[in-house]
């Protein structure tokens, strides 16, 4: 903002023309080298240079960089630039791409033109005799055998420049090898480890592995036994350097910094929602190509409608909201068609899991966080609870990744078999080691505070869960994705957040939680609660058809409006963000609670007032009896909350025409009559039919409860027939 009406092409001085997307890339790079943002990433590779038998892993979301980085090391080639230096020595780089992945972007065919050697590389790695490689007992052997037949065609003549004089003062490794794009098909990455394996034992040379999320990460397990086996010492030896934060995005050395510019003006007052959001995401560190995605998609809406946007032009029928909600769905379709669209239901599948996860918070087991979302979108390796996804201008190494180490002995017999640490092995110490990461690969996502967009992306025309089959449209329901991943696991452990184990009450938790975002998702705009309550049914598998005439004359449920996007997260972060508080009335956030609290979620749009806050909970019936529920009501309606929704499964105690139901509900009602604030019971059948109990007439009894009842009978059913 403070650039005033100067471009960011002026700023940066960018050609008008690149004569390929190559050379963007390098201006890009080169801008980021000259600010310090590349800081850590030189410190990871120096630090591999300096310890032999490892190599650098770039692991890191979709979007964060990888390729630029590649790019970014590749200037540092001294052949290209003389004065450059990585450790104080030059380096000879290389920067190939997996040969089925150079189809997929222009950039990597621009890479591989450039380096010209790509596929004769792989033809040559593919045909390489490695039984033959470990056959050789003598390590100086070894060497020269990878030298002789693997790298001659990256750096012909490395030989003599190993022996030049600039290299044996200056360097302790002088080349360095990229490989972008590590495969995930098990036969790839077997190539792909024998590779590494292969150079690793060529001292002069440093290997880069990028790869998105799972990629890196398989080939670190596929190596774990044989390193492990091969480390027959009882003290904890480096085994890679892993960097998992890139330069955050820089809008000076962006392509779409003249559209930001000719967008981001104080006359256009109807784009400033937009435009908040995009603010939240870059001052925060999100991910770089989903901002880029957001921006694309405002700028084609500015374009539009540029001539109504100023602030004497505002039309009455079209609000800040209508504009933001138009810019939404296009910039998630963008996002889906660029990393989404899927021919295959498998795929599909795995990318809504993703989606669920993203939507409870979860900390995915292994077998979950290599879903189509996570795979993309997820951070790893930092214990930091992704609080930033990308580093900052001058970041040190510490901040941008660390070193994974086989484990002691007594770490391997209980299945630990690499540990992480934050920073460089000099800042290690046995004290430290204490507090290792041994669960570094646990899949998080940037909080909605921090990286807003992510979550607006993920949230689509008919919900989160929707896919594209075969050129087809298909929708699914909360219940429908919650009990086909139910699971239970290893350990037998309750885990409220985690969809992959299997408990009565997590259950219901994780699915309510879920039915909370998709049902507010689904609408076109800020809703009514009405109108929420018949998706949430639905959600739950409940088919709420005629629920407008015993609700319509409510008016504490008729004033509450509920956001079209409710994102998990605290709602006092996201209300004291700067740039979100402009968001009131289109963003809520449905926050879990500690279980002291007495009740699971609480739903409220972000600025609003506590009272029109709707409280979650989800119970047992077999374990839960109407003392339990009276008791559940009187904490939910407790202090300023008015209306409390209660989930139950198995709940056929109040319901039918036979006397022992009419007496239950008659119990039920006498007892909830202890809490004077309670006016008004709503029995919602799993069938969809509604009864309403009245319970306090006088004005002060504003609280309501909507119970649902969750079949139990179909979540078994649903649950047996998916383990079948």
């Amino acid at each position: 903002e403070s650039r005033g009406i100067r471009t960011g092409s002026q700023i940066v001085g960018f050609p008008k023309r690149y004569p390929s997307i190559h050379e963007q890339y390098k201006s890009t790079a080169r801008m980021l080298h000259k600010m310090g943002y590349y800081k850590g990433l030189t410190m990871a590779i120096e630090c591999s240079l300096r310890n032999e038998n490892t190599f650098v892993i770039i692991d890191c979301p979709s979007g964060s960089g990888k390729t630029l980085a590649g790019v970014a090391l590749s200037l540092l080639d001294h052949r290209q630039t003389p004065k450059a230096l990585i450790g104080g020595a030059p380096v000879a780089v290389v920067h190939l791409v997996w040969p089925k992945a150079v189809g997929l972007q222009r950039i990597y065919r621009d890479i591989v033109k450039q380096t010209g050697v790509n596929q004769l590389f792989f033809d040559r790695a593919s045909a390489f005799d490695y039984v033959a490689l470990n056959s050789i007992d003598d390590a100086t052997e070894k060497e020269q055998y990878v030298r002789d037949n693997l790298l001659d065609v990256l750096f012909p003549g490395m030989d003599s420049a190993l022996e030049s004089a600039d290299a044996k003062k200056n360097s302790q490794k002088s080349f360095l090898v990229i490989i972008d794009e590590i495969p995930e098909d098990p036969m790839g990455v077997k190539l792909v480890c024998e590779i590494r394996d292969a150079l690793k034992l060529v001292k002069n040379l440093c290997l880069v592995l990028s790869g998105t999320n799972s990629k890196a990460s398989n080939m670190i397990y596929l190596s774990e036994s044989k390193g492990v086996a091969s480390s027959r010492n009882d003290d904890p030896s480096l085994w890679a350097v892993i960097v998992t934060r890139l330069p955050r995005f820089v809008m000076d050395s962006s392509f779409v910094a003249t559209k930001w510019d000719e967008m981001n003006q104080p006359q256009f007052t109807m784009l400033s929602q937009i435009l908040d959001a995009i603010k939240c995401s870059i001052s925060n560190g999100g991910n770089p190509r989903i901002i880029v995605f957001a921006i694309e998609a405002a700028f084609e809406e500015f374009q539009q409608h540029k001539d109504l946007l100023t602030t004497s032009d505002i039309s009455e029928s079209f609000s800040k909201a209508d504009y933001f909600y138009q810019w939404q769905e296009a910039f998630s379709d963008n996002v889906l068609q660029n990393k989404f669209a899927s021919t295959s239901f498998t795929r599909s599948f795995k990318g809504l899991a993703g989606q669920l996860n993203l939507l409870i918070e979860a900390a995915a087991t292994a077998d979950l966080s290599d879903v189509l979302l996570g795979h993309h979108f997820a951070y790893r390796a930092i214990p930091d609870n992704a609080a930033t996804a990308s580093s900052k201008q001058g970041a040190v190494f510490r901040d941008c990744g660390g070193c994974l180490y086989l484990a002691r002995q007594r770490d391997r017999a209980v299945g630990r078999s690499l540990f992480f640490f934050r920073g460089l092995p000099s800042e290690h110490d046995a004290a430290s080691e204490a507090a290792a990461f041994y669960s570094w690969q646990t899949t998080c996502f940037s909080p909605p505070h921090a990286d807003v967009l992510l979550y607006l992306m993920a949230c689509r025309s008919q919900g989160y869960f929707t896919v594209t089959v075969a050129s087809a449209y298909c929708v699914f329901r909360a219940h429908e994705l919650v009990l086909s991943s139910w699971k239970s696991n290893a350990a037998g452990l309750l885990n409220f957040q985690n969809p992959k184990i299997i408990n009565s009450g997590s259950l219901l938790e994780v699915l309510m939680s879920a039915a909370v975002s998709n049902a507010a998702g689904r609408a076109s705009a800020t809703h009514g609660f009405v109108p929420f309550l018949r998706e949430f049914g639905a959600e739950l598998g409940i088919p709420l058809t005629r629920v407008g005439s015993i609700f319509a004359n409510d008016q504490i449920l008729s004033e509450i409006q509920v956001p079209k996007f409710i994102f998990p997260g605290q709602n006092r972060l996201l209300s004291k963000n700067r740039y979100l508080v402009s968001l009131k009335g289109v963003l809520g956030t449905a926050e879990r609670q500690e279980n002291d609290n007495g009740f699971d979620l609480v739903m409220q749009a972000i600025g609003s007032s506590p009272t029109d806050s709707v409280r979650f909970e989800a119970k047992d019936q077999n374990k839960f009896g109407t003392d339990d529920l009276i008791d559940a009501t009187r904490k939910l309606l407790r202090g300023t909350s008015n209306v409390g929704v209660l989930v139950l499964r198995g709940c056929n105690l109040y319901w039918g025409s036979d006397e022992v139901n009419i007496n239950n509900r008659k119990t039920l009602q006498e007892g909830l009559k202890l809490i004077p604030k309670l006016g008004k019971v709503y029995l919602i059948l799993g069938s969809g039919f509604v009864e309403l109990l009245s319970i306090h007439e006088h004005a002060s009894a504003t609280g309501r409860l909507i119970l649902f009842q969750v079949p139990e009978s179909s979540v078994r059913e649903t649950l047996e027939t998916r383990r079948g």
